[in-house]
């Protein structure tokens, strides 16, 4: 018995200086993210998104260190298998290039950049923790381990505009490399919960045979430029009469636009999933109140008729009575809506005078030049 109790006592001491702080894990995380010069890895990513879609996806990545890059800290070459599409930052410029449909979109301001790692493509498989830990904004850690790996639980705080809770960066860290090979980034938004799961398959690390040439055409030179991304549609209805339209409420009330004959309208199209259309949402909230008196009127113009009762959730929980309506096919044809959120003003003759894809800072000013 005494044999017995002196065994637990050691192994008790073994596993106390064995046991490592999350200060220490990240410690040696991030010296063994300074001996990579480049990496190669198949990675596979599994989404459950706030809307209840779920989506799978895999690909491969070509990852260079670029230590004086202020974006990422990387260049990267990435494709997924199930496109034919590539993802690439150089350290200059972000590219997505549609092998399909011979085009490619260019990124080339620096707040624009990151949007690569969303977009529809390659980006959607790099998350830059592998390459460089990221605990800025941690509000605490949590760390359990078994035989294989580390899980760090990254702790982050709540984020009250978009309504953006209980985060968390869920890292397993792989005790032969000291490497993040898999992350998990969960949230709760407006009861839902969103998990964004990455898990490398496969990794090599600083083989010169992995290396990409970012000096290289990125594209072949009959491919469109960015510009053919432009919605020339949206542009050219300004000046002319709003295409007409009937819809229904949130609350299933017809609402028919022959009533908005003589007054100044404000359309806001938009989507409960879009960051920017949430922020904006308060800012024509507050036109409404506003000018309502003197003649203005405004609605929230919705496509996505399965998040109704989500946006209604969100509109009550931001306090916000804006009128809401369930657009269609019509309305998303006619008005070319591609990209939300999108604003279109119409005068009181029923002229287009702006059609904006991202909320206009001079919209209250072109509101008062039109009720007068």
């Amino acid at each position: 018995m005494k044999i017995l109790s002196l065994l637990i006592v050691q192994l008790c001491f073994i596993a106390a200086c064995t046991a490592q702080t999350p200060a220490e894990i990240i410690a040696q995380v991030k010296e063994a993210q300074k001996n990579i010069s480049n990496i190669y890895c198949k990675t596979e990513r599994h989404d459950t998104l706030v809307m209840g879609v779920v989506r799978t996806f895999a690909g491969e990545a070509k990852i260079l260190l670029l230590p004086g890059d202020t974006i990422f800290g990387f260049r990267f070459y990435a494709k997924r298998d199930d496109i034919h599409v590539e993802s690439i930052y150089d350290g200059n410029a972000a590219f997505y290039i549609d092998h399909d449909h011979k085009q490619f979109n260019r990124f080339g301001r620096a707040e624009m950049i990151p949007a690569i790692l969303d977009y529809r493509g390659g980006g959607q498989l790099i998350f830059p923790d592998l390459i460089k830990i990221d605990t800025a904004n941690a509000a605490g850690f949590e760390l359990k381990q078994d035989a294989a790996n580390y899980y760090l639980k990254i702790l982050l705080p709540d984020i009250e505009k978009y309504d953006v809770r209980k985060r968390y960066k869920l890292l397993t860290i792989d005790k032969k490399l000291m490497l993040p090979t898999g992350i998990s980034m969960r949230q709760v938004t407006l009861d839902k919960v969103q998990n964004l799961v990455y898990r490398v398959k496969e990794i090599r690390i600083n083989d010169p045979a992995d290396l990409y040439d970012f000096a290289s055409q990125r594209y072949p030179e009959d491919y469109k430029p960015e510009e053919n991304f432009i919605n020339k549609k949206l542009l050219a209805l300004n000046g002319k009469q709003f295409p007409p339209f009937q819809l229904t409420s949130f609350d299933d009330k017809p609402v028919n636009s022959a009533y908005l004959k003589g007054k100044l309208v404000l359309l806001d199209f938009w989507e409960v999933w879009c960051g920017a259309c949430v922020v904006s949402l308060p800012k024509v909230q507050a036109l409404h109140e506003k000018y309502k008196s003197k003649g203005l009127e405004v609605y929230g113009v919705m496509h996505e008729k399965g998040n109704r009762s989500t946006a209604k959730l969100l509109l009550q929980k931001k306090k916000l009575n804006i009128p809401m309506l369930l657009g269609n096919s019509k309305t998303k044809n006619d008005y070319s809506v591609g990209a939300v959120p999108l604003y279109i003003l119409i005068d009181r003759s029923g002229k287009i005078v702006l059609a904006s894809e991202g909320y206009p800072e001079n919209i209250e000013e072109l509101i008062l030049k039109y009720l007068e």
